[in-house]
């Protein structure tokens, strides 16, 4: 652009120089001429002659006053025009200068409107920010405040114009300690230009009064950094906090209280659990020494006076040592060896008993375990050296639980003549029925016998169940006409259907015994099938009782091994034939397999080569 303009330059230079040559040479022609006819007039009129050398001076002295007066008046010319193009772009200036002015004038009244607006704002903000109950105020690097809002003019006392342009120094409600705290503050907030967050507590002379302080850096001038302070008052907060924090104290020391408490009563709940459970005689039907074992451990648990002692059984006129505590084995044998006779006791008595020279035994209590009026048993307790002698408190709380022990074993003799009643009245059931019914005689019992033995194959636990469920499983026949039990030909469908009953009807008979009440569910069951289809609920797979799945294997066996009305017994291979067969359909898969395999084989009943 600067080349062309240069260009443009050089050629109006040149344009110009041409243009005044001829103007030059039009000045300088005209002037001579008139020069020369001036001077060669001037000789005539005169008188005088003309000479040549006249005429080369007039032509000289006219060339050059032409030449000098054109100059003149082309200078003239040219500043005058010069004049003119500088007024027009004067004026052009001009113009200019008044269209910028309006737009100027325009400008300020825009920036007078928007000022007029930023007030007005300014003014809404600072009702908006002194309408805020949270203190908020801007302060300088030097710690002045350059505004604050109303809640923190109260706070310090003071009204807003009173406030700006001060220190917080200046004001009493500031620790004049923490003043060079808060410009540190301050300076780092600067420096890292990050935000700072933190609780101050303030003390006005009469409460504590707490902050929940922000720190912000801003720049509201282009030559230095404010901070913008925000502080919420949460003295009601804190207060509560700390209220929180006590009772969350006092709460974990009564929690503790508690634990200790819940941990004792635990304990005695134990204790009493266990108490219960020997007065009862529910101890999961653990042998004799298991049981005493138990006993033990419970009276050291509650003897505090006694660590140390032995329980024992009487066995053909020989003490037996069943657990000793505090002493070694041997010593605890000689021991029952040396005061053998002393360990008579009496039913529920208790007996003190002097040390004989021995180092292992201070002084000791002793109590006899009694099985009708037999002693079967005893304890022995030695007292701990720092206390010697046992309380009568002691005394009376071993009486107690010698008590529970022949309780234990009066209660077991009790229930053993009644299982023995009940065994009895069963048999006498189930030998009424093979009266009942000719075919059955024996059945009973062999369906028992394996079905026990089969269920103890299988991990069944209380096959004691499966015993009983075995020998009573038939009974609701009796229910049934002993013509349809004893009919040689087909049944009809009246006659089947009411031969169905006999499970539900024997169910119904030992359900009314609370003894009997556990295995009334295998016999309602026994005859349900694994695929469904079997009665009297249709239950499917393991939906039906593993006793009762065990009870319908072996029913089925011995009853197709067995002579009826109705058919000739099965050989061994037709009946295992019929078994695997329906297995998966009348019989549990497993049930057949772990009878077949197991039961058969130690039973004798099948060699291990003709399984397959």
């Amino acid at each position: 652009m600067s080349k062309i303009t240069d260009s443009n330059y050089r050629v109006g230079d040149l344009m110009k120089i041409y243009e005044n040559r001829w103007k030059y040479l039009f000045f300088t022609l005209m002037n001579t001429i008139i020069f020369l006819s001036g001077n060669v007039l001037n000789k005539k009129l005169n008188g005088y002659k003309v000479y040549p050398s006249d005429i080369s001076f007039s032509l000289v002295f006219g060339v050059l006053y032409g030449l000098i007066l054109a100059h003149l008046i082309i200078s003239f010319f040219d500043q005058q025009k010069e004049t003119e193009e500088l007024d027009f772009e004067v004026q052009a200036s001009l113009h200019q200068l008044e269209a910028f002015n309006e737009e100027l004038l325009a400008q300020n009244d825009e920036l007078e409107s928007f000022a007029h607006i930023i007030s007005n704002k300014e003014k809404e903000l600072r009702e908006i920010i002194n309408l805020s109950p949270i203190h908020i105020y801007l302060k300088d690097l030097e710690g002045k405040y350059l505004l604050c809002n109303k809640a923190h003019a109260e706070f310090i006392g003071e009204p807003i114009q009173g406030i700006e342009g001060k220190s917080q120094g200046e004001f009493s409600v500031f620790e004049k300690g923490k003043i060079d705290d808060y410009q540190l503050v301050d300076e780092k907030i600067i420096s890292g230009n990050e935000t700072n967050e933190y609780i101050e507590k303030i003390n006005n002379g009469e409460i504590d009064q707490y902050f929940k302080i922000n720190k912000i850096p801003v720049e509201l001038t282009h030559h230095s950094k404010e901070i913008l302070v925000v502080a919420q008052e949460i003295t009601d907060l804190v207060n509560m906090q700390n209220e929180i924090d006590l009772k969350n104290k006092k709460l974990l020391e009564d929690n503790e209280e508690l634990i200790r408490l819940n941990n004792e009563t635990n304990r005695l709940a134990n204790d009493f659990e266990k108490i219960i459970r020997l007065i009862t005689g529910v101890i999961d039907d653990v042998s004799d020494e298991e049981y005493l074992k138990n006993i033990f451990a419970l009276t050291l648990n509650l003897m505090s006076r006694s660590k140390k002692g032995i329980i024992y059984l009487f066995d053909q006129g020989i003490f037996k040592l069943v657990q000793a505590e505090g002493v070694h084995k041997s010593v605890a044998d000689a021991y029952l060896k040396s005061y053998a006779p002393d360990l008579s006791v009496g039913k529920n008595e208790v007996r003190y008993i002097e040390n004989k020279g021995s180092e292992a035994f201070n002084k000791f209590l002793c109590i006899g375990f009694y099985y009708g009026e037999k002693q079967i048993g005893g304890m022995s307790l030695e007292s701990t050296l720092e206390s010697k002698i046992f309380t009568e408190e002691d005394i009376r709380l071993f009486k107690s639980i010698g008590i529970l022990v022949n309780n234990y074993y009066m209660n077991r003799k009790i229930l053993e003549v009644q299982q023995t009643i009940q065994n009895s009245i069963i048999i006498s059931l189930v030998k009424m029925l093979e009266l009942f019914d000719e075919y059955t005689k024996g059945h009973s019992e062999s369906v028992a016998d394996l079905s026990m033995k089969l269920a103890s194959e299988m991990g069944v636990k209380d096959t004691s169940a499966a015993y009983w469920a075995g020998m009573v499983h038939d009974i609701g026949k009796i229910l049934v006409d002993r013509k349809i039990l004893n009919k040689k030909g087909g049944l009809t469908f009246e006659e089947y259907e009411n031969i169905k009953m006999h499970p539900y009807w024997g169910y119904q008979v030992l359900n009314r015994s609370e003894e009997l009440k556990d295995i009334a569910k295998y016999v309602l069951y026994h005859h349900e099938r694994y695929d469904g289809m079997g009665y009297p609920e249709g239950l499917v797979g393991e939906e039906i009782p593993l006793i009762s799945q065990i009870i319908t294997v072996v029913d089925s066996f011995h009853t197709m091994r067995s002579r009826r009305a109705y058919k000739e017994p099965m050989t061994i291979k037709e009946t295992i034939h019929e078994l695997k067969d329906q297995k998966g359909r009348q019989f549990s898969p497993m049930v057949v397999d772990v009878f077949i395999n197991k039961i058969l084989v130690q039973e004798e009943i099948l060699e291990i080569n003709e399984i397959q």
